[in-house]
């Protein structure tokens, strides 16, 4: 423990004065903090880190000092500024002797450390470390209240509108990461949300590096062990991204890496989704085979097809699983999880990583027919990269409504809002992310349309084309929409066309999960499995049978290529067959008799 008082001195100024707005340690818990925070440097040879060197800092502003190297100190504590005269006040403690000698040696060395990058550290510094010193706080309540066996300890700084989160903290020197997680006793009894704060160490140049983010997502057991994914919310964005945890509790870096530039070229937090989830199952295998993911081999991949093919239980060596039993998963997911290790490892390989060297072939473009880009001509004779290991996905038909299950369906709901989403979307085609993303100033009742508009919304629906349209709708569309404001929406204030009216909170957008819970009700009142994305399929598929153009069509769903559009919709069915050839005239033929 240190000293708290130096006896003799200086006139001294006033200490520093500890922020009140929320639970902060008092002066023997900074001097336990600022110990751990040495040996952890001492263990690496390195220098304190910025956290560590705030808090002494603080240590030593909150001692009776003269008024100068006071000033100097809290302004070191608020910006992360250091002035010179701070430097040579430091020298004088450190060789001198002052009973904090000690304390001022070692914020010293930091700041020699950081040569010439004297300046503030980012804008937030003071509000970062804040929150590392209230989780710190908490974990110190948070052991001695399970060793007492009392309640579990109220919610964390800061409150959010989110799922309620109790947070621990723990750092990581060698991925310079403070994880705010829950006690072992307290998980057993209670799901939590887990928050990283990254942050510069010392020895780092310039200002804060990396980026903040809270989980926001409730442990959810994953089988295979207990690595898992969840979401986080990234400050200054309302775009939500994915990470995968580790049996630690911390981001796996080489994934986490990868994730966060997905997420920072801005694509869809569903993709990003999927990616996390598939390359936590990649994660799960080499850990259970033992594998490094920088030296796997094309039969490791192998296995690893092998391995997803079975049944959760399976995968964990908990049962053996009998030659006759059929695939867990689908073809067309084991491919979809083999695309995105491919990306992730080109991805390392762009990065100057020496991996995957087994993993990609490379491969003349095909000279066999087929469709060919406007520029093959150009092209053909410069290898393509191309997955050495596939899995042949048999190719389904997209499922479609009748007109008569649709009318079911409509004729089932209970609310005008629910009438007028299902015809919207029978009607037009789009997606339902874009219907519950839609404003009012989005309808054009005078000309019948609707325009699509890209943006992020406060209910995370999300518009997959990057780009603005504008579609088509009929009179009846029209109507049902004016029959729903006035019946139904009346005087809300909401610029989202989609809200909450029958239940809380009324008036806030109306989310995903509301949709679903429509579709199942739906399900059980008509007996019709169906999914909303069917909609959009029937449309794009009675377009095309109408005559529509399949590059206009195309525009209409928002498809980037008519290649999409002819890959998914370019299907011909026995019925189809038959109106085509009944309209050519072949079986009006009597050329032949039978």
């Amino acid at each position: 423990m240190y000293e708290t008082d130096n006896g003799a001195g200086p006139p001294a100024g006033p200490g520093y004065q500890l922020p009140v707005d929320g639970p902060l340690p008092d002066l023997p818990l900074y001097e336990r903090l600022i110990a751990d925070g040495i040996a952890e440097a001492d263990s690496r040879g390195t220098i304190v880190d910025h956290v560590t060197a705030r808090r002494l800092a603080i240590w030593l502003a909150a001692r009776p000092q003269e008024r100068d190297f006071a000033h100097g100190l809290v302004r070191f504590v608020e910006t992360g500024a250091v002035h010179p005269h701070l430097k040579n006040e430091l020298r004088k403690h450190a060789r001198n002797a002052y009973p904090d000698q000690p304390q001022a040696a070692r914020l010293l060395r930091y700041c020699n450390n950081r040569g010439t990058e004297l300046g503030p550290i980012g804008e937030n510094f003071a509000a970062v470390c804040d929150q590392i010193d209230r989780a710190d706080v908490m974990l110190a309540e948070f052991h001695e209240q399970v060793r007492q066996g009392r309640a579990l300890p109220r919610q964390a700084w800061p409150e959010n509108d989110g799922p309620r989160v109790l947070a621990l903290a723990r750092r990581d020197a060698g991925s310079q990461t403070v994880s705010l997680v829950l006690d072992a006793a307290i998980i057993c009894s209670s799901h939590v949300g887990v928050v990283h704060v990254r942050h510069g160490v010392g020895g780092c140049r310039g200002g804060r590096r990396g980026r903040a983010y809270l989980l926001l997502v409730q442990h959810v057991g994953q089988a295979g062990g207990a690595m898992h994914v969840q979401r986080v919310a990234v400050p200054g964005t309302r775009v939500e991204s994915w990470t995968v945890l580790g049996d630690d509790d911390a981001p796996v870096e080489p994934v986490e890496r990868y994730l966060a530039y997905l997420t920072a070229i801005g694509r869809s937090p569903n993709t990003v989704k999927a990616y996390a989830h598939d390359l936590k199952d990649y994660w799960v295998f080499l850990r259970g085979r033992g594998l490094d993911w920088r030296q796997v081999r094309l039969e490791d991949l192998g296995e690893y097809v092998a391995w997803l093919r079975l049944p959760a239980p399976g995968r964990a060596g908990q049962v053996a699983v009998l030659p006759s039993a059929g695939p867990a998963v689908a073809a067309s997911t084991v491919s979809r999880k083999l695309s995105a290790l491919a990306a992730f490892y080109q991805h390392q390989v762009r990065n100057g990583v020496d991996v995957g060297a087994s993993l990609t072939r490379w491969q003349l473009p095909g000279r066999r027919g087929g469709w060919k880009p406007f520029l093959h001509h150009i092209s053909k004779s410069t290898p393509q990269p191309a997955r050495t290991l596939t899995v042949k996905v048999p190719k389904k038909l997209p499922r479609i409504l009748t007109a008569a299950e649709m009318q079911a369906i409509v004729d089932a709901c209970d609310h005008l809002r629910d009438r007028f989403l299902l015809a919207l979307l029978w009607d037009s085609g789009i997606r339902v992310g874009e219907a519950l993303g839609l404003r009012h100033e989005d309808i054009c009742p005078a000309e019948r349309e609707i325009t699509i508009v890209p943006r992020v919304n406060d209910n995370g629906a999300r518009s997959k084309s990057r780009d603005a349209r504008t579609v088509p709708v009929s009179a009846q569309v029209i109507r049902l929409w004016g029959d729903y404001l006035h019946e139904e929406y009346g005087d809300l204030d909401s610029d989202y066309v989609f809200v909450n009216l029958f239940a809380a909170p009324r008036g806030r957008a109306m989310g995903y999960p509301a949709v679903y819970d429509l579709v199942r009700r739906l399900r059980e009142r008509t007996g019709i499995d169906f999914d909303p994305h069917w909609c959009r399929h029937s449309a794009a598929t009675r377009m095309l049978r109408d005559g529509v153009p399949v590059e206009v069509v195309s525009k209409l769903l928002g498809h980037a290529s008519v290649m999409t559009t002819l890959s998914v919709y370019g299907h011909l069915t026995a019925e189809d067959a038959r109106r085509a050839l009944q309209k050519a005239g072949w079986f009006t033929g009597g050329e032949v008799t039978w």
